[in-house]
């Protein structure tokens, strides 16, 4: 299987093969794009001359040839909803309001998102809804099946950190020009938001989901925590970003952990955040994970006692066939028609022979005779 980075600049990525049960990565690969992408959001002709480009470049180290491949994007190509509803709504309706929202909110833009929701219930229901651009989602799917891979999964990158058997729902955050973005996940629902250091101290800003939840798993809500909270950052901290979140403990994974990897050298070569990320897009079934932008757009995760709620296919069933019986031939029967055949058949021989002898008189009667020595009568009269 390949997996995917897919930045506005680059596209990194890992081969990774599986024997005797153990995961085994052959090679890390990584090309430069030609242009960015994000100017070019919307146009699906550039984006796919763009990608394909660069997908052949990495097929100089690996084969996308009968491939399965996951991709992830930044969280800065997609956006993120999240959206409290009755808990007594039907999904559909609750689906028809999300997508509501989505209108009021981008206007004549709104059709040029494709979206992706998953449901969290816990007293009430919660849908966390990411809206990618569909010109993107396209050109990724067309570049990738044109090489003869076998695209399997595409979300963003928040979706497999937060997703990551081994993170233990910590607030994940990703670094920004200004501060981080902070994605939080519990059984009650996704909270996310932004975190800035403002006079000397972080402050929480854009909220969406759970604000106080979210405050408190950072240590800025009330009462103040003894112990320094625990939060994921995958990239490498600079001094000036470590003093803003020295109030925070960093928690960091051994990558590729229980992995064996065929050239050490070659990741060397990665982002220690494209490692981190790399390493959680195989560290569980990726193609099983919600929020998939291969996939159909609407609810993709739900709770199972609300599974029903959602309107199912109703598939035409086939009629079948019966299956005729076969008769064993009967000989007696068989030579009886052989014979009826063979009368037939010599019968017509005889009436053409008679119809060709009749043909050939005719013909004889109505030629005129000519003399070759001389003029016949006829002829003679004629020519006076």
């Amino acid at each position: 299987m390949i997996y995917l980075l897919l930045s506005d600049s680059h596209l990194t990525g890992a081969h990774c093969s599986s024997k005797n049960g153990k995961q085994i990565i052959t090679a890390f690969i990584k090309e430069k794009l030609s242009y960015p992408l994000s100017p070019y959001f919307g146009e699906e002709e550039d984006l796919s001359r763009i990608l394909f480009r660069a997908f052949s470049g990495l097929q100089n180290s690996i084969s996308f040839e009968e491939n399965s491949i996951a991709i992830s994007v930044p969280d800065t190509f997609v956006h993120h909803d999240i959206t409290e509803v009755d808990d007594g709504l039907p999904l559909p309706d609750a689906w028809d309001y999300v997508q509501w929202k989505r209108a009021v909110q981008w206007g004549g833009r709104a059709d040029s998102f494709l979206s992706f929701s998953r449901v969290f219930e816990e007293g009430k229901s919660i849908f966390h809804t990411i809206h990618c651009d569909s010109a993107l989602i396209n050109s990724v799917n067309l570049s990738l099946k044109s090489l003869a891979g076998f695209p399997v999964w595409m979300g963003a990158e928040s979706t497999i950190m937060l997703n990551h058997p081994l993170r233990d729902r910590l607030p994940v955050l990703f670094e920004r020009t200004r501060g981080f973005d902070v994605f939080h996940q519990s059984a009650s629902g996704p909270a996310m938001g932004k975190l800035t250091p403002r006079k000397g101290s972080l402050k929480l800003s854009y909220t969406k989901g759970d604000a106080d939840l979210l405050k408190t798993s950072l240590g800025l809500g009330s009462p103040k925590p003894r112990k320094k909270p625990a939060v994921y950052f995958s990239g490498r901290l600079t001094q000036i970003k470590r003093k803003t979140i020295e109030s925070l403990r960093v928690v960091r994974s051994n990558s590729f952990k229980n992995m064996s990897i065929e050239n050490d050298e070659s990741m060397n070569a990665l982002e220690l955040h494209d490692q981190s990320v790399l390493s959680g897009m195989m560290s569980h079934d990726i193609g099983a994970t919600p929020q998939n932008f291969f996939l159909s757009t609407g609810i993709q995760d739900t709770p199972k006692q609300r599974d029903s709620d959602l309107p199912k296919p109703t598939a035409i069933p086939k009629s079948k066939k019966k299956k005729k019986t076969l008769e064993k031939p009967d000989p007696v029967n068989r030579e009886r028609i052989q014979r009826i055949f063979l009368t037939i058949a010599i019968t017509l021989f005889f009436i053409g022979m008679y119809v060709l002898g009749v043909w050939l008189k005719v013909q004889n009667d109505n030629t005129f005779p000519i003399n070759v020595s001389g003029r016949t009568e006829i002829l003679h009269d004629f020519v006076s």
